[in-house]
C-alpha cells in the first residue's frame, strides 16, 4: 500500500530526529515518499535526499511557513519547492534572524523571572538556525523548571507569559505567492487548529492549491468539515503526521497520516504543471 506522509520535521528546525533518522524510520515503516517542510528552512533537505536515494524513500522537497491572518497565526506548507531558489533562501535568512532575536529576548525575560539558562545553552539545545519555542521549552524541562511541553509553554511561553515574544511572521499571501514562484505547492497546513473555524474558508481568497485534511491533531468532525471544503471548492487533498521525533512506545507517528498515491499524484502533476507554467513567464 502506497503511504506519503506530506508534513515532517527535523532536527534543522524543531524536531528530534535527524534527516537521515527521518529516512531510516521511513523506511522501515514502509513509507513510500515523505515531505521535509521544516520551520522556515529548507536545510535538512539535502540530507534527507541523500538518504532517501540509500533507502529507497522519496523525499519532496518542503518547508512549513509561519505568517499571520488577523489575529491568528496560520501555516502554509509549500511542497516540491526549489529549495536552492536564492529569493527563497533570502527570505529564509530574514526569518531566521528574527527568530534569533526573539529567542535571545525570551532567554532574557526568563532570567529576569530568576530562570538561569543562557543563550548558549539554547543554541546548544536547538543545534539549527531555526530556534522556536519548543527548543526553549525542551531546555526548561532539561533544567527542571518544568514537567513537559504542556508544563513548560503554560508557564512560561504562552500568551501573556515571559516568553510572549512575537517574531516576524509574512502575510499569508505574500507566503503563497512565494511558493508557487518557487514551482511549490501552497497548502493551509493543519486548518483545524486555526483559531477560528470561518478562517480557512476566507483563506481561499488567497488561492491556496489545497489543504490539509488528515493532520495528527484532527479529529473526526474536523476532518469531515475540511474534507467537505476540499471536495466543493476542488482543492488538492494533503495529509501529514506533523512528525517532529517523539517517540510513542519507542515509535514516531511519520507515516501514520498519509496520502494514497492517486491524492499523492495529483499534487505532483500539479506541481509539474506549475514547472511548465513558471518556465514560460
Amino acid at each position: 500500500m502506497f503511504k506519503a506522509d506530506m508534513h515532517v520535521h527535523t532536527t534543522a528546525s524543531d524536531g528530534l530526529l535527524s534527516p537521515t533518522e527521518v529516512i531510516r524510520w521511513a523506511s522501515k515503516k514502509e513509507i513510500n515518499a515523505i515531505a521535509i517542510t521544516d520551520h522556515d528552512t529548507v536545510k535538512g533537505i539535502e540530507e534527507a535526499i541523500d538518504s532517501g536515494k540509500r533507502y529507497g524513500v522519496k523525499v519532496i522537497p518542503g518547508v512549513e511557513m509561519s505568517c499571520i491572518y488577523k489575529e491568528s497565526e496560520v501555516h502554509i506548507v509549500g511542497l516540491f519547492i526549489d529549495h536552492n531558489d536564492k529569493k527563497l533562501n533570502d527570505k529564509f535568512k530574514e526569518l531566521s534572524e528574527s527568530r534569533t532575536k526573539r529567542g535571545k529576548k525570551i532567554i532574557s525575560n526568563l532570567r529576569e523571572i530568576g530562570i538561569d539558562i543562557d543563550y548558549d545553552e539554547l543554541l546548544k539545545e536547538a543545534n539549527c538556525d531555526s530556534i522556536g519555542k519548543p527548543h526553549i521549552a525542551r531546555l526548561l524541562i532539561k533544567k527542571n523548571y518544568a514537567e513537559d511541553m504542556q508544563d513548560a509553554f503554560k508557564k512560561y511561553l504562552l500568551n501573556g507569559k515571559p516568553g510572549d515574544v512575537e517574531r516576524a511572521k509574512i502575510l499569508v499571501p505574500e507566503a503563497i505567492e512565494l511558493i508557487k514562484s518557487v514551482n511549490g505547492i501552497a497548502i493551509i497546513a493543519h486548518p483545524g487548529l486555526i483559531k477560528r473555524k470561518v478562517y480557512p474558508l476566507e483563506l481561499l481568497r488567497y488561492n491556496p492549491d489545497g489543504m490539509e485534511v488528515l493532520h495528527s491533531i484532527h479529529d473526526k468532525h474536523t476532518i469531515e468539515r475540511i474534507g467537505k471544503i476540499v471536495r466543493e471548492k476542488n482543492l488538492l487533498k494533503s495529509a501529514g503526521s506533523d512528525c517532529h521525533g517523539n517517540l510513542y512506545d519507542g515509535i514516531p507517528i511519520l507515516g501514520d497520516f498519509y496520502l494514497n498515491r492517486d491524492e499523492y499524484e495529483a499534487i505532483l502533476k500539479k506541481h509539474l504543471e506549475r514547472k511548465i507554467e513558471n518556465g514560460k513567464k
